[in-house]
């Protein structure tokens, strides 16, 4: 459940957005420099690729699905939403071509996973606030855009407006490229120069502008009268803004998504200690994505990690999830790539259900369908002697009950891999938790739990213990690690020093921009000695 920052609303909220509706790339050039020299940031609608947006580090990129009659998008729904997230699987909000909606398309994207998106027009109407979907996304309508205030016979007065502008609540401002890129006043001008739209250049943008006020006059007032007083959002970080997420203002070292234990771990015999980690695992919400890690930005750091070993392969390659939670990852990859196989085996009924029900949720952006199926981890390993290309495993073996079965779980895992396959353990280093404990210690914060309510089953692993595990099965080799360092030291060093003595929040700007830079270090192929718990250990069998 979520509610609105009504705090926030109370002033203007501006948003840029423009809906690319296949303009030629010199328009969409124009307008997104336009943007760039005014540093003001811009949420594109795309209908197609181009590679203008996706080289500027101020531009979002949602969809603008097609869903009217004759659509070159597809014939369907279905097919339509297929070919413009397959352009962009990352989309994470759409804007309807001409705004166009019913309960189909609202209940689809919602299935999809899109919790946000600018799929209305309430033009420049004051005080408007997001709206909650029945299908629980969030519906952010646009102030005004360039074409309806065509159809209205607006002025291109900035004057006009002002008031209006100025004004408490969202103020999302949706232009088109080719109007910009010819300054072009009125729907009359727009059929003189219609003729271009296929072909224009710089040149003939240039040659064709409308010489009179018109919309690039306006939005460079309206940029001017932002840039001093005002902020710019992305949909995204307006969505982050404005809409509080209330399972976030769980305490900052609860990372665990799990209910506190019914009894005492530490107590118990090793049956017991698995009984009561399967009990906490059947109290979870399985329909939450993030359900068995709160800390989201990590979890996708993590899902990176294992996609960018994953990657390029094979349509007849396989992939093994041995505690698969309730398939966030399996379904995240079977987005990105097609697998011939793809399955998740986890002890809990609860999260085997709740994954899929997100197989079904996320099925249009599938490209390979994940199966899910409830077993015990090593009366499976035991029994099935089916082999895979990749295996993976996230917080599993730590949560394992003692150091042998451990142990014998990485020994087991490594026994299914296909030969020259790999398994992508990612699990929890002792000495990278220590370390991070040792910063926090000196920069005069407390130290994080080994153990808390809700993560008492957590045993982290040694290194050298793991590379020996490895090198005595004689059959296999630790060829990378890969860890999570520079997140690690600033969402939970530098973000509780800068918010203190506030509590930090997961969906805190400061843990989004540390995942950022951790994402740009990755994909340089640098890295940093260990810090935090978090780490991935790629094995691959000889």
């Amino acid at each position: 459940m979520s509610k609105l920052n009504l705090r926030k609303l109370n002033e203007p909220l501006f948003c840029f957005t423009s809906d690319l509706d296949w303009n030629p790339d010199a328009a969409v050039q124009a307008t997104v420099e336009l943007f760039e020299r005014a540093k003001a940031k811009l949420t594109v609608f795309a209908t197609h690729k181009t590679p203008v947006v996706q080289e500027s580090a101020l531009v979002q990129v949602g969809v603008h699905p097609n869903f009217l009659p004759g659509s070159t998008h597809g014939g369907s729904f279905a097919e339509v939403m297929e070919h413009v997230f397959g352009l962009f699987p990352q989309a994470e909000t759409y804007r309807s071509h001409s705004y166009f909606d019913n309960q189909a398309i609202s209940e689809a994207m919602s299935r999809r996973g899109i919790r946000y998106d600018a799929n209305l027009s309430l033009y420049l109407q004051e005080r408007a606030t997001p709206l909650r979907h029945c299908h629980g996304t969030w519906r952010f309508p646009t102030f005004f855009d360039d074409n309806i205030h065509w159809f209205h016979g607006g002025a291109w007065d900035f004057r006009k407006y002002r008031a209006q502008i100025d004004s408490p609540g969202l103020k999302i401002f949706n232009f088109h490229p080719y109007p910009i890129a010819l300054n072009i006043p009125s729907l009359e001008y727009y059929g003189t120069t219609r003729k271009h739209f296929k072909t224009l250049t710089k040149e003939d943008a240039a040659r064709h502008r409308y010489a009179g006020s018109g919309p690039v006059d306006f939005l460079g007032e309206l940029l001017e009268f932002i840039s001093s007083r005002y902020p710019t959002y992305t949909l995204k970080e307006l969505y982050q803004a404005v809409i509080i997420e209330q399972e976030d203002n769980a305490p900052h070292a609860d990372i665990a998504g799990r209910p506190a234990m019914s009894g005492s771990y530490e107590a118990s015999n090793t049956d017991a200690r698995k009984a009561l980690v399967l009990e906490q695992y059947e109290k979870m919400d399985a329909a939450n994505v993030y359900a068995t890690s709160r800390d989201y930005h990590l979890r996708e750091l993590e899902i990176a990690a294992i996609a960018r070993y994953t990657a390029g392969g094979a349509d007849t390659d396989s992939i093994l999830d041995c505690g698969c939670g309730n398939g966030y990852t399996l379904i995240s990859l079977g987005r990105q790539r097609r697998f011939a196989r793809m399955l998740g085996v986890d002890f809990s009924e609860n999260l085997v259900s709740g994954a899929r029900g997100l197989v079904e949720r996320f099925r249009p952006s599938l490209k390979s369908i994940p199966e899910f199926r409830r077993g015990d981890l090593f009366e499976f390993l035991r029994t099935d002697d089916e082999q895979f290309d990749f295996i993976v495993t996230e917080r599993v073996i730590v949560n394992l009950p003692t150091e042998e079965l451990q142990d014998q779980a990485i020994r087991a895992l490594i026994g299914k891999l296909k030969p020259g396959g790999r398994y992508l353990m990612m699990e929890g280093t002792q000495e990278g938790f220590a370390t991070l404990n040792r910063v926090r210690r000196a920069a005069g914060l407390g130290e994080i739990p080994d153990r808390y309510a809700g993560n008492e089953s957590s045993r982290k692993l040694p290194d050298e213990r793991v590379r020996a595990v490895v090198e005595a099965t004689g059959a296999a080799d630790t060829v990378a690690e890969e860890n999570f360092s520079l997140y690690n030291l600033v969402s939970k060093t530098v973000h509780p020093l800068f918010v203190a003595p506030e509590e930090p929040r997961f969906s805190g700007k400061m843990n989004e921009c540390a995942a950022v830079a951790q994402r740009a270090l990755d994909e340089a192929g640098l890295s940093l000695p260990d810090v935090g718990a978090g780490k991935m250990w790629v094995i691959r069998r000889r």
